[in-house]
């Protein structure tokens, strides 16, 4: 199971052998490349990659050899934990944040004392 390339990540499913690799309010840009060996005299393999977006390097790799045999229960709702947002907005919110509260307090204190900037 993988992500939508053009979808916000989700944790519903499961159960995930490998963790959930996506974003609950961020765009997941994911895809997977499914390689098949079959020589028609031995086993079939796969070789599985997920990536993320235009990064070269994948985010998660699975390669066996048949037969495959998965175990397991089906998940519920909310079977693993996913992160709010990729890290780099994290980046980009906290000097907003900060930019908004030094102009918020710029604006106050100019409108309650107006004397103290030379304003009369």
């Amino acid at each position: 199971q993988a992500a939508a390339y053009d979808r916000i990540g989700s944790a519903k499913g499961g159960p995930f052998s490998e963790g959930c690799k996506s974003y609950e309010y961020h765009y997941v840009n994911q895809y997977g490349v499914l390689e098949i060996e079959d020589s028609g005299t031995g086993p079939v393999c796969v070789k599985m990659k997920g990536y993320r977006g235009e990064d070269a390097n994948p985010i998660i790799q699975w390669s066996g050899c048949a037969p495959f045999v998965k175990t397991g229960q089906p998940g519920n709702d909310a079977s693993c934990d996913i992160e709010a947002f990729p890290t780099w907005i994290y980046g980009l919110l906290v000097p907003a944040g900060v930019w908004a509260l030094i102009l918020a307090s710029i604006s106050i204190i100019q409108f309650f004392t107006p004397w103290r900037l030379g304003n009369t």
